[in-house]
């Protein structure tokens, strides 16, 4: 009897909560590098979110853009994995995103535009950092890591490949000759024998793109770095 009692409430409840269509709930976004919760609406029939702007309701995205400025979401470097400097120290992305409270941190720099967090127990250098992904609070974790090798450029022997070629690439540090270590990757596979500065790559069964990727690292110089080409496959 209790169980069936408590299936009828939830059916009534989902009943009112279409009735009522537009849910007030809380939302949290970043707007110029501050954290603010706002009120919205949620749209059961349509599953969109709203909010009231001058007493017009609003499509929150449109208002909040989840790709807009303050997130990293977009970002080149976020995208491809990049470390990053803030205030001169060099820190690398963790796996996962996650959700924050936000009064779990405070805002303590800026990235190329994207407001930087930390934890609100943090005392000197933060070993962990926080950057807004997108709307709803997501942010990436990123930790303390060693410094970049200096400048890196990766040139290749041919700026197009037909299917079935092979393409020289090389990877250049400036101002560093002695002590680098090297390893390859090519679209998705760790490369067999690459490991120096380079390397010849066949195409075959590459589709596209040839994406290569090569890290460095000096151990005596407590440096490593990663670096990207993509190359266009007809």
């Amino acid at each position: 009897m209790k169980k069936l009692i408590y299936n009828l409430f939830l059916i009534a409840f989902s009943f009112t909560i279409k009735a009522q269509k537009l849910v007030p709930y809380t939302e949290c976004v970043i707007v110029e590098g501050r954290l603010n919760i706002v009120d919205a609406y949620y749209d059961y029939s349509t599953k969109t979110k709203y909010i009231k702007v001058n007493g017009v309701n609003k499509k929150f995205d449109d208002v909040y853009p989840p790709d807009g400025k303050d997130y990293a979401i977009a970002a080149d470097w976020f995208i491809n994995d990049e470390k990053i400097v803030v205030e001169g120290k060099y820190y690398e992305k963790d796996p996962f995103p996650k959700e924050m409270n936000v009064t779990e941190i405070m805002s303590f720099s800026r990235y190329k535009g994207v407001s930087v967090f930390i934890s609100v127990n943090t005392t000197g250098t933060p070993d962990i950092i926080y950057i807004p992904v997108t709307t709803g609070c997501e942010f990436q974790s990123y930790h303390l890591t060693t410094p970049e090798c200096g400048e890196i450029t990766i040139k290749s022997s041919k700026k197009e490949l037909k299917a079935g070629e092979n393409v020289i690439l090389s990877v250049e540090v400036k101002g560093m000759k002695e002590g680098m270590s090297y390893m390859w990757e090519t679209n998705g596979t760790k490369l067999s024998g690459g490991e120096s500065e380079k390397v010849t790559i066949s195409t075959k069964g590459v589709e596209k793109w040839l994406k290569a990727k090569v890290w460095v690292d000096n151990l005596d110089e407590g440096c490593e770095s990663l670096k990207y080409i993509s190359i266009p496959v007809k």
